[in-house]
């Protein structure tokens, strides 16, 4: 057998590299994404205390990033997750660094060596944001914060099959071993800060929409968004509300929000009795009347 490839560079999107892992040359014994018909993780990278709402533990504040650009990891494994990671490399602060890891599609439900689905080295990162779409992907979670270095996690509740309250409950017991503070927002476009100078910094930009309305006589006459959700549903739902009657503005932001489409789940979610998307929607319903107040 030849020797070893290097891994395979190519440009993603935008002049974005994308890296792969190693070529065939690689033990395939170590494969665990061909073995289940997945693809290899790819990597795409361009130019405590808890708080009730959203769980969120604080990590060591003096870890905090000062002075310099804050570096964001992304694990996906879908369009649901690289949607996300596309709208916040598009409208976040142009001084963020962002990279994109890519995870199979199909993951055992148990893992039992991460390194199995996970690249060498992983990039480094101080936050990482988790829009696993399986159990398998979740459960990974607190090792690809080790492996990255990130010292807070987000991880998204958008589904509760992708991520059911117990294995949420003990990746928390793990990343607060690991001294990362975490937040698990349900749904991600819930997220309102954290503890954590790294989730505030992503809070600032991104999570719970706020909106500033102007009106014209009983009608909408512009929508800014003040701050978008991480999956750009409130500029969608900003563009579409002018012209619309103040009094009907809300119900039509939360019915419209439906159409971006939500990336949220519509199965019933045990403990809200209701579907995650449509406490999406109450959200949105929220913050529209909440800026018609102002």
């Amino acid at each position: 057998m030849g020797a070893p490839q290097p891994a395979v560079r190519r440009r993603g999107d935008g002049g974005t590299p994308v890296f792969a892992g190693p070529a065939p040359g690689r033990d395939p014994a170590r494969s665990g994404a061909s073995r289940l018909g997945g693809r290899r993780p790819l990597l795409s990278r361009p130019a405590g205390r808890r708080s009730g709402r959203t769980g969120d533990f604080r990590g060591d504040p003096g870890d905090a990033p000062g002075g310099r650009p804050v570096r964001i990891l992304f694990s996906v494994q879908g369009r649901y997750g690289e949607r996300v990671a596309e709208n916040v490399r598009k409208n976040g602060p142009g001084d963020w660094e962002s990279s994109v890891l890519r995870l199979p599609a199909r993951l055992p439900m148990v893992i039992d060596d991460p390194e199995e689905f996970l690249p060498s080295p992983i990039p480094p990162a101080d936050l990482l944001v988790s829009l696993h779409e399986t159990p398998g992907a979740a459960e990974l979670i607190p090792d690809i914060a080790r492996g990255c270095g990130a010292k807070a996690v987000l991880a998204a509740v958008d589904d509760r099959t992708a991520l059911p309250a117990g294995l949420e409950n003990q990746i928390r017991r793990r990343l607060s071993a690991m001294g990362v503070a975490h937040a698990f927002p349900r749904p991600l476009c819930g997220f309102d800060g954290g503890p954590d100078s790294r989730l505030s910094e992503f809070a600032a930009h991104f999570g719970r929409p706020k909106f500033r309305v102007e009106r014209e006589g009983d009608r909408v006459a512009s929508v800014e968004v003040l701050r978008d959700a991480p999956c750009g549903s409130a500029k969608f739902v900003a563009s579409v509300l002018a012209g619309v009657r103040i009094g009907e503005a809300p119900d039509t932001g939360a019915l419209r929000h439906h159409h971006h489409p939500c990336l949220a789940s519509m199965e019933i979610d045990p403990d809200l009795q209701d579907t995650i998307l449509h406490l999406s929607g109450y959200i949105v319903r929220a913050a529209i009347r909440a800026a018609l107040k102002e």
